[in-house]
């Protein structure tokens, strides 16, 4: 029975990595190892954890996270964006803490390990509930502690020393933010958008701020794809003409500003 149950959860993993590969602007940060019982983890798992940290940088914007194995194939989820970066965070940095949120308290530990891919005393260790680091817990242990050097590699809804082999996963969920802008690529009509301060028309600096607004776009990208979509120059100032009127009309421009961008349109 305990291998069927591991077939059928290596299944879902495969199901699961498929589906999450394909929405187009969300993307998971996933580690998972298949450990056996009595065996240490071997050097590459023990470096597939530390490069799955490494991943969990403060510039990555999660959505969720959620711990899960070949014992509990549904898992602990959290989605608190704030609790999830505090926690990445943790991981990340390789500090002791813990987050709660949702009725779970996730754990970070530092220390429990002997010398494997990383030194004695530099180990990381992800415990959900069930807090004080390096221990052995009998049954129902959340653990993973994949750079422990010793057969204790920890558990998920089983014992967490020398516990039956299993699969275990940790996946942190991020919305992709191309341009840095602030807006999930999902909701930006412009996942790439021009930045600069001011608005520019070639060589022209307007000194008009160049605002960026809620559907992700900034002035200079209206003035851009007027550019790129126009077949000759009067089109494009028709086009831009269009595009201010329409900013100042909902109070997003100016009459002035408006002006000073018309110039260098013009131009």
């Amino acid at each position: 029975m305990k291998n069927v149950k591991k077939i059928v959860f290596v299944c879902a993993l495969i199901a699961l990595v498929t589906v999450s590969a394909s929405p187009a602007f969300a993307r998971s940060v996933v580690w998972a190892g298949d450990f056996q019982q009595s065996q240490s983890p071997t050097f590459e798992q023990c470096q597939d954890w530390q490069d799955f940290l490494d991943q969990l940088s403060p510039d990555n914007q999660f959505t969720s996270v959620t711990i899960r194995g070949s014992y509990a194939p549904e898992g602990i989820t959290m989605t608190d964006p704030a609790a999830i970066q505090e926690l990445a965070y943790l991981l990340y940095s390789r500090t002791s803490g813990s987050v709660s949120s949702e009725g779970h308290t996730w754990y970070v530990y530092i220390g429990c390990n002997l010398e494997s891919c990383v030194s004695q005393g530099q180990g990381v260790e992800l415990r959900v509930d069930q807090g004080g680091g390096c221990k052995c817990l009998n049954s129902g242990s959340y653990t993973v502690r994949p750079d422990i050097g010793n057969p204790n590699w920890g558990g998920i809804n089983t014992p967490s020393c020398f516990s039956e082999s299993q699969t275990m996963m940790v996946t942190f969920e991020t919305t992709s933010d191309s341009d840095n802008d602030g807006i999930a690529d999902d909701e930006d009509l412009c996942p790439m958008s021009d930045l600069s301060q001011t608005v520019i028309v070639e060589d022209c600096y307007s000194d008009v701020y160049n605002s960026l607004f809620s559907d992700g776009c900034t002035v200079n990208d209206l003035i851009n794809n007027c550019a790129d979509t126009a077949t000759n120059h009067g089109r494009f100032v028709s086009c831009v003409s269009h595009q201010l009127n329409s900013l100042k009309k909902e109070g997003l421009l100016s009459r002035s500003e408006k002006g000073v961008i018309q110039r260098c349109v013009a131009k």
